[in-house]
C-alpha cells in the first residue's frame, strides 16, 4: 500500500469512522465484524486527510495516461461535500494542469420546473448546477463515499447524459470498496463497470484495511479472524486471493 492509503486507515480509526470488534447489522442483513461510516470525517482536519486521500488515489489512476480529469462530479448526497474539497486538495500539487481542477454538483429538480422534459440542456444547466458547469465531452470523474447497490451512480450517469453532450466519464472514485458479493456471487461494482463501461476506484479495500490493521498489531488476534473469515466467506474473488497471499 501507500502512504497515503495507510494514512487514511489511520483516519477512519482515529475519528470513528471504522469499528470493530462488535457484530454490526449492515443492510444486506449480513452481520459484519466491522462498520465504516464516513460521516464521523466531520471536523477540518479528517476533512483535509479524507479530500488529500480521494486526490491522492485520482492522481495515482491518472498519472499512467496523458489526459488528466478536468471536472469533479460530487454524486448527491454524500459526493456534495467531497467534491470542492478533492478540488482543493488539488491546489497543492506542483502540476498547472491539477490545480485548475474543477468542482459541480447538481441540485434536486425545483418543483416548478415538474419533469422538465422541455428544458433544452443549456437550460437544464443552468437549473440545476452548482459549481463549475460542464461543457461537451469534457474528461469528467464521479465522486462519492461507498458503493453498495449502486443505484445512486447511475442515476448520476443518467443525469449527466442529460446535462451535457457524450460526456467522458473516465472514472468513479469511492473511499473504500467492502469486496462483498451478493447471494448470487455478483459484485455490484463489477456489475456497474460491466454496465457503463466506467472504473470503479476505491482509496482503499477491505482486504487492506484488514492487512494494515494486522500489520499494526493494535487489533486483537480474535476481531482480526473474524474479519478475515467474514471476508472469506462474503468477499470476491479479489479479497479472498488477496488474503491468501498475506
Amino acid at each position: 500500500m501507500h502512504k497515503y492509503q495507510q494514512d487514511f486507515i489511520d483516519l477512519l480509526e482515529q475519528s470513528g469512522a471504522l469499528k470493530v470488534g462488535a457484530h454490526f447489522k449492515l443492510k444486506s442483513g449480513r452481520s459484519s465484524p466491522y462498520r465504516l461510516n464516513l460521516d464521523e470525517c466531520n471536523d477540518g482536519e479528517s476533512t483535509r486527510i479524507l479530500a488529500k486521500s480521494f486526490a491522492s488515489s485520482i492522481w495515482s489512476f491518472f498519472e499512467k495516461y496523458p489526459s488528466k480529469p478536468e471536472l469533479i462530479y460530487g454524486i448527491p448526497e454524500k459526493g456534495i461535500a467531497l467534491a470542492p474539497t478533492v478540488a482543493s486538495a488539488f491546489a497543492d500539487y506542483d502540476s498547472g494542469s491539477w490545480k485548475k481542477i474543477s468542482w459541480f454538483f447538481t441540485r434536486k429538480m425545483p418543483k416548478g420546473y415538474g419533469e422538465a422534459t422541455n428544458l433544452s440542456k443549456e437550460e437544464r444547466r443552468k437549473a440545476l448546477i452548482v459549481g463549475k458547469a460542464p461543457k461537451d465531452r469534457q474528461q469528467i470523474v464521479l465522486l462519492d463515499d461507498v458503493f453498495t447497490t449502486g443505484d445512486t451512480k447511475y442515476e448520476a450517469v443518467s443525469e449527466l447524459e442529460k446535462l451535457v453532450n457524450d460526456p467522458k466519464i473516465s472514472a468513479l472514485f469511492i473511499a473504500v470498496d467492502r469486496q462483498e458479493a451478493d447471494v448470487d456471487g455478483k459484485n455490484a461494482i463489477e456489475e456497474f463497470t460491466h454496465k457503463t463501461e466506467i472504473p470503479v476506484h476505491s482509496i482503499v479495500t477491505a482486504s487492506q484495511i484488514y492487512h494494515h490493521l494486522k500489520a499494526k498489531g493494535e487489533v486483537a488476534e480474535e476481531i482480526l479472524k473474524n474479519i478475515k473469515n467474514y471476508l472469506k466467506v462474503y468477499g470476491t474473488d479479489v479479497a479472498r486471493k488477496y488474503l491468501e497471499n498475506l
